[in-house]
This record gives structure tokens, sequence and C-alpha cells, in this order.
């Protein structure tokens, strides 16, 4: 007897074979697709795989009209164009299982696994799918999957697969319909073939956005005064605020002002109180370089420098992996479980693509991989990352890396895509703020209803308990100002629900601050992140200083455009030509972002919300580049021009990495230096522009740029020259041979120059590469020509112990997602390098 065992994806199916083995399973080839063969129990086994949904729905009858409900499964690769890998793997699904007696699948367990194994069954193998039986499992060690297969399930989960193809149904039923009498709509209205897309997620959110700008449109501001005493005291200024927060009568704030000046001020009352701190939480890095340099005198330097060798030596985790999602950069270790990342579609277009976050312990070797433009990546043996070897496309272990293999890097060509619902303040707020001196502003008369609620729910004790408060602190909370964590867990208990709290929400307070923050995270709010991220301070004291000795007319001219749009007040200090902005609040805001208070050089950090929308990174990267970058020129090496000299320096390599990587998103292409002293030590790192690309960050910061935008238009000036399409580019493709793979005319070789910089068996610049695209067969140097990517050579391969935790993601449809820029392959499986990147 044979059982076949049909796998999602043909990485599982290794990972089955080798768990079930009692030998070292036979590898075979149909075609391209592999399988494997062996014996457990005497029982011969084939373990095969799919390569994700083998089928889809399309129309009996091939019609451009709508409505359309008679449809049918069909081979994918006839439903949808660029799936015509799929036709190998159906092939030998058929073939091998005319030599099986036993059918058990072992796809994902889940609604969509389900249905991969339901059509594989039914309409690969031509069989009956209540006669297989399930392995279930929800990891693959050998252990979970021995487990599985002694423990069969006796037939698919067949509620799974009825709901996974009844969402199909629907989807193409809502979507495809709708979508072409959109389509029909427009055409019959304005002459013109224009595809429209709706669908029973797209359709909702649309009706949203709508509403929701309809809101902000009809929205009218009402002026109102704030009321503020400066007071000094043996030298020391304090800030006094009126008895209520706002006057809406302008003639009402003049009155009281001027009863004000007619007599002195008194203090009444001074409270002081006990507080009970909790434990801190354990170190991440930035904290543990400050804890070191207190504890011990060490630098940040040197404090990291002893983390990284125990890192090594497996005592210490390596900083994580930056991995790009629609919600922002982030490391791979605070991500999620579930989610959405960022992946380059079959035609190395940018995507989106959901994941499942794995993590285990591992005890292993690893590798460092270090390009030539400086970006790292560190992997585990089996880890594949995409590179152009041998003339082909393919996803190549870690362990298997060659130091001439050409790595993809992603650089995107077009907007980047955004997040549909960018993050706001009170969400980045819930997320992220854990003191009870983080308080939320609301309505006031919302604190009643909040009231009576927790008295219906007898709650009043526990929560007095909980947040060790007293009942008149309990009461003052209900008056329009209330802790954060609070807040939680009055959302969790259900007292007051998610969209009371945003039409309620006015605001944010920190500790006795009296000027709360009232506006949302904007293009503005970016900026100055980025100014007092890159020449700021933040004291104790809740104020904001930025230095304006150099450019102090321009210094000043940007903080004052930037404080007036977010309501915000500052002074400047002649004598010290520093900027102050007094405001405690924003000042915590800034801290809870990633800009600690004290010496921040070398610990702060890049909020990954930043990436929500393109705008943002753009502002973001303006106020830093204002702050801590040379703007300027060089001569060439011939003497003859100048080209243009764009670097940001810093101390903080992870604050180098993500701007990196933010430039790859918004197309603009960098390269890393290290500042080293005299006996090697690096004392900073230096992110460059590649010359190729200034113009791109002209375009991008030109509007943006705020103190040294004088310094960007002399450079476009003198520097940034419009450049011929098949240029030099940073980014050259060596192809072994260009037979087969270029339609070769002797206009093309003239036209292009193609003997001239790239003779066969050289190099050619990616810039030559998308010029000639039309002349292009291969279809992998096509997608590299026509994707959102670029080619980078390895500068050096190191090999290392690890022990400790590993991460990694399984994505779906694409099956890849980008780690610290580069282009990796998902899931933590065994590979081999014979896994090629699925074609068109």
């Amino acid at each position: 007897m044979t059982t076949l065992i049909i796998a999602e994806k043909p990485n599982v199916a290794r990972k089955i074979a080798y768990a079930l083995a009692e030998k070292k399973p036979i590898r075979k080839t149909i075609g391209k697709v592999p399988y494997y063969e062996l014996t457990r129990d005497g029982k011969k086994i084939i373990v095969a795989p799919a390569v994700g949904h083998l089928f889809s729905l399309a129309p009996k009858e091939k019609t451009y009209g709508y409505p359309v409900f008679d449809i049918e499964w069909v081979p994918v690769y006839v439903a949808e164009k660029g799936k015509s890998y799929a036709k190998d793997y159906i092939k030998a699904l058929r073939e091998l299982a005319k030599r099986a007696d036993e059918f058990v699948v072992a796809c994902d367990y889940d609604t969509e696994g389900e249905v991969i194994g339901y059509t594989a069954l039914k309409y690969a193998c031509g069989v009956d799918p209540s006669k297989a039986k399930r392995m279930k499992f929800s990891a693959l060690t050998k252990k979970d999957l021995l487990r599985a297969w002694y423990n069969l399930e006796p037939t698919i989960n067949f509620g799974m697969a009825d709901a996974g193809i009844a969402r199909h149904i629907l989807d193409w039923y809502w979507g495809v319909n709708l979508s072409r009498a959109l389509s029909s709509a427009i055409r019959k209205a304005s002459g013109k073939w224009i595809v429209l897309s709706t669908g029973r997620v797209q359709g909702p959110t649309l009706k949203f956005l709508v509403e929701r700008e309809r809101e902000i449109a009809n929205f009218v501001p009402t002026p109102y005064w704030v009321i503020k005493m400066i007071l000094e005291k043996n030298g020391q200024q304090y800030t006094a605020l009126y008895e209520k927060d706002r006057i809406f009568n302008e003639e009402e704030a003049k009155k009281i002002v001027e009863e004000a000046k007619k007599g002195p001020a008194f203090v009444e009352k001074v409270e002081i109180k006990q507080q009970q701190r909790n434990p801190p939480h354990p170190f991440d890095l930035g904290t543990l370089q400050r804890e070191a340099y207190s504890a011990f005198g060490y630098s940040p330097k040197k404090t990291l420098d002893i983390a990284q060798s125990l890192y090594e030596k497996g005592y210490c985790l390596h900083p994580d992996s930056l991995i790009p999602t629609p919600q922002g950069i982030k490391r791979i270790r605070e991500l999620p479980k579930e989610g959405e990342v960022f992946a380059l579609d079959f035609d190395l277009k940018l995507s989106k693509a959901g994941y499942k976050l794995l993590e285990r312990d591992a005890d292993e070797p690893m590798y460092k991989v270090t390009l030539t433009d400086r970006t790292e990546l560190y992997l585990t043996a089996d880890h594949p990352v995409l590179v152009y070897r041998d003339d082909k496309l393919m996803f190549v272990p870690a362990e298997e890396l060659r130091e001439d293999d050409q790595v993809v890097l992603l650089i995107n060509r077009d907007k980047p895509p955004e997040n549909e619902e960018p993050p706001t303040l009170l969400d980045f707020l819930l997320e992220s703020a854990v003191s009870m001196k983080d308080y939320i502003i609301y309505d006031r008369e919302f604190g009643e209803i909040i009231k009576k609620r927790v008295k219906s729910a007898s709650l009043k004790t526990e929560i007095l308990r909980k947040f060790r408060i007293k009942e008149p602190t309990y009461y003052k909370y209900l008056r329009g100002k209330i802790p954060v964590p609070l807040v939680k867990f009055l959302l969790q208990r259900g007292i007051i629900s998610d969209s009371e709290l945003r039409r309620t929400f006015k605001g944010f307070s920190y500790s006795t601050a009296t000027t709360p923050i009232a506006f949302e995270f904007s293009e503005d709010f970016w900026y100055l992140f980025g100014l007092v991220v890159g020449d700021g301070h933040l004291n104790r004291r809740g104020e904001i200083t930025i230095s304006a000795k150099e450019r102090t007319k321009d210094t000043i001219e940007a903080v004052k455009s930037v404080t007036n749009s977010l309501g915000l007040s500052f002074a400047f200090n002649p004598k010290y030509r520093i900027i102050a902005i007094n405001n405690k609040s924003l000042t915590r805001l800034l801290e809870l972002l990633g800009c600690p208070s004290g010496n921040k050089t070398e610990i702060f950090r890049i909020p990954g919300i930043i990436m929500a929308r393109p705008e943002w990174m753009a502002a973001f990267l303006a106020g830093y580049y204002d702050a801590d970058s040379h703007i300027g020129t060089k001569q060439t090496g011939s003497k003859k021009s100048l080209s243009p000299q764009i670097v940001l320096t810093s101390k903080n390599r992870e604050a180098i990495y993500t701007v990196k990587l933010m430039w790859q998103f918004l197309g603009v292409g960098t390269y890393l230096w290290e500042k080293k002293d005299k006996n090697g030590g690096i004392i900073a790192y230096e992110l460059k522009i590649y010359s190729r690309d200034a113009q791109r960050f002209y375009e991008i910061m030109k509007d943006r740029l705020r103190i040294k935008r004088r310094d960007l238009e002399s450079v476009k000036d003198t520097a940034i020259r419009e450049r011929k399409p098949y240029s030099h580019h940073y980014s050259l493709i060596k192809v072994k041979s260009w037979e087969g793979k270029i339609l070769s005319t002797n206009a093309l070789w003239k036209s292009f120059d193609m003997s001239n910089q790239t003779a066969h068996g050289r190099r050619i610049s990616l810039d030559k590469l998308r010029s000639i695209v039309r002349y292009l067969i291969d279809q992998d140097l096509r997608r590299i020509a026509t994707g959102d990517v670029y080619i980078l050579g390895i500068k050096s391969i190191e090999k290392f112990h690890y022990r400790g935790k590993v991460y990694d993601l399984v994505v779906n449809t694409y099956h890849n997602f980008i780690a610290n820029g580069v282009v990796v392959h998902n899931c933590s499986y065994p590979r081999t390098s014979s896994q090629k990147l699925q074609k068109t």
C-alpha cells in the first residue's frame, strides 16, 4: 500500500519527509516539481507539494458582462495571469495519485489550507475528498509531525473547507460582478475603458473614508483663548494656568487678564504625594546603555561592543532585523503574531501580504552577510535570500551563499503603499503609554457616563485597589483627565467603547502639565520630531531645546512655522542661540516615540509608525537632514565637474539603518560608510545618497527642507545633472551569457552602446537594463528591469555560532518579505537553492 501525503508548499513537503523517514528520504522530481519517497513502519509513503492554491474560480463561459453566477473551479493558471508555474504541480500530483492507494492532506490547518487540500484532491488527483485522512499539526518539528502521523484525523475538516469555499465564491460574486459593473458604468459615462475594483472589504472601507472626509470638510473650528501667568521666584520661572482651560469669549479673557494684573499672586496650597513605583521593565539596548554609563561609566559604544560579543557567544540577542510593514518599521521580535508585511509579488513589484510570526529556540550556526553597500543581515543557515546566480533568480539558503552571488534588494519606484488607516495619536497612546502620569483628555460630560457604568458594574472598588488610588482621585479622573492605564482597563471591561473614546478624545497631557497636546500626527509634527532627533535635547523639566548656533534665522523660521501649525509656542535665547519649547506633554510624547531625555545620540529610536504615510517619512527625513546632514558637492575623479555630496552622520547604527530603509521605500539608493579612529574603532556611521539618485532626493526634499533648502538648490544648480536613461548605475548585474536572453540586433548594440559598456560576460547597469527592456526575452531579467528592486554584490560572509531565540514569518501569497531592505524567503523551515522564484 502506498500513501500520498499532500503538503501546502515544497519546503513543508521536505520537512515532513525528513521527519517521517526512518532513513534519509529519496528526493525525485517530475519536471521541476520535487517529491519524496520514504518508508515508515513498512509502509511506502510519497510526500508531494502543492504551491499554495492550485485551483481558482472562473466563469464557465468566458464573458465580460455581468452579473455572472455560473462559475467553476479551474486550474489557477487558467484563471489568473502569472500563475503558469502551477501547471507543473498539478501535473505532478495527478501522476503521483495514480500510484497511491491512500491519501493524506498535510496543508496548514486553517480554512485556506483546507481549501488547498480539498481542491488538490478533487481536481488534481481525481479523488473524493471524503476518502482522505488529515495530518493536524501546529509546528514543523519532528516530534509534532510524528505525533500528527500517528494520530491521523479520519477525514479532512469539511467545516473549514466549506467555509473557505464559501468565502471564495462570495468574493467572486461580490467583487468581480461589482467591479465589472463599475468599469462598465465609467465606460458608458466617459467613453473610456478604466478598470475599477471593489469587493467585500474595499467597498465598505471606501464608504468609511468618504464619510470621514465629509466630516473633516464640514468641521468648523472655534477660536478660544488660554490664559497663562508667568511667575518667577529665586531665578526660577513657573507657569500658572487659569482654572478654565479655554475661554471662548475674547472680551471675557481680556477682562480676566486685566483683573489678574491688579494684585500679587499667592500660593494657597502645596501638595506632596508619596507614590509606589513598579519594578522596571527588562532592558532594551537604550536603557542598558544608560544604566551601564551610570553604574560603570561605560560609553554607549563600549556597552554595545560588550553586548555584541556576548551575543556572538550565545548569551545575548543581536538587535533584530528591521521589517517594514504597513504599520511601520519594526524589529521582527516586536511584530504581532499575525498581520501584514510588505512583500514582492511575482513580478517583483512592492505589495502587501498577510503573515504569521514564528519563534523558536536555536543553538546552531548563523551567518552574517554584508553587502557592498554595507547592509548587514543575520540569518540561520537554512534561511534563503533572493539572489541572481548563474543567470537566474533563485532563493539560496545562507549556508550556500557565495561571495559572487548578486543579492536582490527593495527600491520602490512608485509611491509607497499607504496604510489605509494611519495610526492616530490616540492609537499610539493606547499602545505605548504605560504610566499613570500619561493622561487622556476627554469631554467632561462623558465622565458622568463612565461613573454610572462603573457603579452599575460594581467595579469602583476593584479600580481603587488595582490602580492604588483613593476615592477623591478616582472622582478627579472623571472630570475630563484620566490616566491611560485606567482607560485601557475600562475598554477591556467594556465600560466604554472604542468609538465612544474616539468621539470624546480631546488630547494628551502628562503629569502636572497645564497645556495638553490637542493635535494629530502630521507632516509638521514629524518634521519637528526629525529636527529634535537630529539636533535637539529633552530635559527632565519638560523642556525641548534646539540649537540655533548655525543658520540661526533659518532655524528660528523653521521652528516657528511648525510650532504655529501645531498650536505650540517657543522662546529664543539670543545669548546662547537656543530655541526652547516648554511643554511637558510634548516632551513626554517624544520620549514615548523613542527620543529619550539627556544624551540621546546613540540610543534614540525612530518609531516605525512614521512609515504609515510616505509624506510622514519625507517630513521626518527633512527635519533630520536639516539638523544633522551635509548637503554639498565634491569634485569628481576627473576633477572636471562636481558631484552631489549628501551625507547623514550619526553614532546610532539602528537609526541609520532605519533611515536607509525609508529611503529605499521612497526610491532613493543609499550606502553606508563607517568613520573610524586611528585604532580602527567605529566613531560614527555615514549614510550617503548615491549620486545617481540625487535628483530623486531633490524632488522629495525641495519643498520640505526648511533650513538647508538653499544648500540643496545650490547642489541642484551645480552638480545634479540630467542623466541619460542608460547612464552608470550603482546596481550592476553580471550576466554570464546573453544567448537566448535578448533580441540582439545591430540597432540595439549601436543605439545603446552595449558593446562599449557591457560586452558579453560583463556587468550591465540597472539603468541600461531598464532602457533595453523591450528587447529582453529572459523573464528574470525583465523582472529585474521592471520590478521594484536593485542588485548588489556580497562583501563578506561570516559564520558564527548562535544560541537563543530566532524569529521568522510565514507569508501568504508571495512567500517573501523584506528584512533590512533585502528580499528573503518566508518561514523557517529547511530549504535548498533548488527552490526558484516563481515565474509567470
